[in-house]
């Protein structure tokens, strides 16, 4: 149908099927147009490119999340396994082979440790931390586990029960002697055995009152040992003075009495606070202080009258023992050291620059 010069589609008939009239002219028959699915498909191209770029982001945010929180909780192993070296538990020295104990961090609300520690031989310790981060609006954690190998740097010296370095006053009782024991309650250790007496070449021996066997006993009872130079640095070597000195949590001088284990709290727990409380050297049966095992350093002269402990002992100047105290553990002493009125009982090893034990 003619209108106005413009044709409109319809069905008149296609281009090879003329109107029977001639004064028609022949439409073209009507295409669908394409401008609105190529919008459509457009539009769908460009919301899947747009939401997997949005995934593609949100992948990387989280990853990015995740790596921070993995280093942080990293961190937080590390500063476990630096924190419990740097506070090493006496207990840890009593655990016996295959034992093990732990610690755990107070925490903060972003991030918390704990750390394992197991004896593997007498010298060897496995430590083991575990950080922990915590992850907002979620309930698992971000954790990391660190482990470390601890050994002893070196041995005590056990060259001999007793090390003199420069002389001997020996006029009353008393005995020393080299052979190793087996105490109730303690590790055990190797059933060896080692001089009574260890003294270097110039060492001034006055042993007149103490005649031979009947109180020193060894293998041998006596050993004068060239390689000792006569410091007491020397025969505490590879150690250090200083350096033991520097882990000293008592620091006694003048005359000290009372010495014992002591116990606070209910159930009654030891307490470490107490300069008085020096362990409890009896581990015959379970007692609050048996793992503790301080380090105690008198700056001057120190005279310890009766009482018991256990750890390690240093004297920088004289020390007079007496009152029949028991100690267990090393005992340095960079002046005399006196046996006083009745005397002491030491299970461990001895170290002076010169040893009085007058008559009684």
């Amino acid at each position: 149908m003619h209108n106005g010069g413009m044709w409109e589609c319809g069905n008149v008939g296609t281009a090879s099927e003329p109107f029977p009239h001639s004064d028609v002219p022949t439409v073209p028959h009507c295409r669908a147009g394409f401008a609105l699915p190529l919008v459509i498909a457009v539009l769908a191209l460009g919301g899947m490119l747009i939401t997997a770029s949005f995934l593609l982001g949100r992948l990387e945010s989280q990853s990015a999340d995740n790596v921070l929180r993995s280093a942080r909780a990293f961190e937080v192993a590390e500063a476990g396994l630096a924190f419990t070296q740097a506070n090493w538990d006496p207990l840890f020295d009593t655990l016996a082979v295959g034992g093990t104990a732990t610690r755990q961090s107070a925490g903060v609300a972003t991030a918390s440790w704990h750390s394992t520690i197991q004896r593997l031989d007498n010298d060897l310790f496995f430590l083991r931390a575990e950080g922990a981060v915590a992850i907002p609006g979620v309930s698992w954690q971000a954790k990391r586990q660190l482990g470390l190998l601890l050994r002893w740097a070196a041995a005590l010296p056990a060259a001999a029960a007793l090390t003199v370095v420069d002389s001997i006053a020996w006029d009353g009782a008393g005995s020393v002697s080299g052979y190793s024991g087996t105490y109730p309650g303690w590790p055990p250790c190797p059933l060896d055995s080692v001089s009574a007496l260890r003294v270097a070449p110039l060492t001034v021996m006055g042993l007149g009152g103490c005649p031979g066997p009947s109180c020193l006993r060894g293998a041998p009872p006596i050993l004068v040992d060239t390689a000792f130079t006569g410091t007491v640095s020397s025969a505490l070597a590879p150690l250090t003075y200083a350096t033991l000195a520097t882990g000293a949590s008592r620091t006694p001088t003048g005359l000290i009495t009372g010495i014992a284990p002591s116990m606070t709290g209910q159930p009654p727990v030891c307490d470490w606070s107490d300069p008085l409380n020096w362990g409890e050297p009896n581990h015959g049966a379970p007692m609050p202080c048996t793992s503790l095992l301080p380090v105690i350093h008198a700056p001057g002269d120190l005279v310890v009258s009766g009482g018991r402990g256990q750890g390690i002992l240093l004297v920088d100047g004289d020390l007079v023992l007496e009152g029949s105290f028991e100690f267990s553990g090393l005992v340095i002493v960079q002046g005399h050291l006196w046996s006083g009125v009745g005397g002491a009982h030491i299970t461990g090893a001895v170290i002076a620059r010169s040893l009085v034990v007058p008559s009684s």
